[in-house]
């Protein structure tokens, strides 16, 4: 699987670079996306696309480019979230954050730009109309008020909320909305590619709920726990925020018994579907370490 993923990722950055160099309307507005996207994280969403088709398509490469709008995406709401209105963050990826470089309003446009082109790359797929036609619906009310962007509303919010009032279920719909659902979607995306059944479909869904939770779990743990240095980002930002949290809520103990149940009901989910020795198996336990 190592070399699978290092092939991938690799073709990933290749074809991201290509598509952002593209953005020649207003070079400040490239620059500035091509700051963020190419200042490569782990890239695990887009490499979790490209694993799920592995074990369900004998060609992947017809989800390339729908693994690199997941990863623009993703840049996108990274970039919003770190604004002074939102978290207030200085560094990403152990550089300075977008705003503290091209200014806020240069920001804002270069995430409005990623979402505006990762939409276009789903409508350009060469897959059949109806998948990208069930694959455009699902990632805009994945990204929508119901999505990602009523996440990040409910968790403003939320920081002006007392401890007690907060229930373990809001936070779920908090954490999955804001980081789960593009895990979600990275998922998805390789199932409805890969035209599985409803039934897997609805698996897969539970699969990326279990998945999603468990990542901002550890991130809530991390944050707590590691350094800027260790994290490449600002640390404790949560706390400077007064964010609704795991070990905010539940204590640093509790919050990680949780992530080794959501940890251990994603690996079941995987087995089911896919088999322990599918490359999804390896990948996501690899990731939840």
């Amino acid at each position: 699987m190592k070399e699978f993923v290092e092939k991938w990722q690799e073709l990933l950055k290749e074809r991201l670079d290509e598509i952002t160099n593209q953005f020649t309307y207003s070079n400040v507005l490239r620059e500035s996306i091509r700051y963020t996207v190419l200042n490569w994280g782990k890239l695990f969403r887009p490499t979790l696309t490209m694993v799920v088709l592995h074990d369900l398509v004998d060609d992947p490469s017809v989800g390339l480019d729908a693994a690199c709008a997941i990863e623009m995406l993703h840049n996108y709401g990274l970039i919003h979230d770190d604004l002074p209105s939102m978290d207030d963050d200085r560094y990403r990826r152990g550089k300075l954050c977008n705003h503290l470089v091209y200014g806020e309003a240069q920001a804002i446009l270069a995430g409005d730009a990623l979402q505006a082109e990762a939409f276009k790359l789903f409508a350009t797929l060469e897959v059949e109309d109806s998948v990208k036609v069930d694959l455009l619906a699902y990632i805009a009310e994945l990204m929508g008020a119901n999505g990602l962007v009523g996440g990040q509303s409910l968790d403003i919010i939320s920081a002006n909320e007392e401890r007690e009032d907060v229930d373990l279920e809001q936070l779920n719909k908090i954490h999955f909305a804001k980081t789960g659902g593009l895990i979600e979607a990275a998922i998805i995306t390789g199932g409805l590619i890969g035209k599985v059944s409803k039934e897997t479909l609805e698996k897969l869904r539970e699969l990326s709920y279990h998945v999603g939770l468990a990542f901002q779990i550890r991130d809530d743990i991390n944050d707590l726990v590691l350094t800027n240095e260790q994290l490449g980002k600002d640390t404790k930002s949560d706390l400077k925020n007064d964010k609704l949290t795991y070990p905010k809520i539940y204590g640093l103990e509790k919050s990680q018994a949780i992530l080794a149940e959501h940890t251990d009901r994603a690996l079941s989910i995987i087995i089911d579907v896919f088999g322990k020795d599918s490359y999804t198996y390896q990948f996501i336990k690899e990731g939840l370490k």
